[in-house]
């Protein structure tokens, strides 16, 4: 956990930056990997362009979660939440 405002540091292992599907084994991040934020903009890869925020980043009172979508793998739970500003 980091609670450096950017989410996608290449220096915080647990940022957007490093999260992928790693097709090649390598550990690193790859055109051939299917990632979360491989430019490290904030901004999430593919066409819906939507900014990535570090919850971790913010003071408590500063946010509200609302899971609206709650997925169960074999690795956890992935939900999708709305933030209220």
């Amino acid at each position: 956990m980091y609670r450096d405002a950017n989410p996608s540091l290449k220096s915080a292992k647990t940022s957007f930056y490093w999260g992928k599907l790693d097709r090649d084994g390598n550990n690193s991040v790859d055109p051939e990997d299917i990632c979360y934020d491989s430019s490290g903009d904030g901004i999430l890869d593919g066409t819906s362009q939507a900014q990535l925020i570090n919850l971790d980043s913010l003071a408590n009172f500063r946010h509200w979660i609302k899971t609206v979508l709650s997925v169960l793998s074999m690795r956890g739970t992935i939900c999708l939440i709305a933030l209220h500003p």
